[in-house]
């Protein structure tokens, strides 16, 4: 049961529904199930509690899940840390590499953030830019091999087209000429790219486009 679970994890057992969840109701109906909280099945009790600060689990599945984590990586004779052929300094230096860190050495990007699974917030405040409008279009899209931009733009503007590819790195660029009214920009070749989602970003000094090409 929920509780006997809680204190062979080393946390108090619970004494009342309302330890479980904040939730009135749901400890109101857990209550009207089970009639004592010793009663409560483990799973039940596991997905009733409570979210820990920041996390999207319980206190006791949190444990649990920690335990078992532990355990795995203690029982892998491949763990770096379990490995006798690292050195002290070579094993510090793993633990303190990030995937940053990783992506820069095995791919071509030149920039990545250090943090690479934190969202930074964009200023807001800059140059007053007059807007103009960009519409692009390509197709087919979802590509084979070659597809075409269609665009219409109110004014002549010089663009900047750069086709970045799913990891990130620039294949294909090419500055063209819009004039006022329909382009077109074709064969745009991806016959000897992989599969993947790709960006092409039309960009001119007072506007810029992104077109979402899936090349299948």
């Amino acid at each position: 049961d929920y509780n006997t679970i809680r204190a062979n994890f080393g946390l108090e057992k619970i004494e009342d529904f309302s330890q479980i969840t904040s939730d009135s109701l749901l400890a109101n109906q857990l209550k009207f199930l089970y009639g004592n909280v010793d009663n409560i099945d483990a799973w039940v009790g596991l997905l009733a509690e409570d979210h820990v600060e920041n996390t999207i689990f319980g206190p006791l599945l949190k444990i649990i899940i920690e335990d078992q984590f532990i355990r795995l990586r203690d029982g892998d004779r491949f763990y770096f840390e379990n490995d006798p052929g690292f050195s002290s300094e070579e094993i510090e230096k793993i633990k303190n590499t990030k995937f940053h860190d990783i992506i820069m050495r095995n791919t071509d990007l030149e920039y990545m953030p250090k943090e690479v699974f934190t969202q930074r917030k964009v200023p807001l405040e800059g140059p007053h830019m007059v807007h103009l409008e960009l519409f692009a279009k390509a197709y087919p899209n979802p590509v084979k091999d070659v597809f075409t931009v269609k665009t219409w733009v109110e004014d002549d503007i010089d663009i900047n087209l750069n086709l970045i590819d799913p990891q990130g790195k620039l294949i294909w660029s090419k500055n063209e000429i819009m004039y006022s009214g329909e382009n077109f920009i074709e064969n745009i070749d991806l016959s000897g790219y992989s599969k993947g989602l790709y960006n092409l970003i039309l960009k001119s000094d007072k506007t810029i486009n992104i077109l979402k090409i899936i090349k299948q």
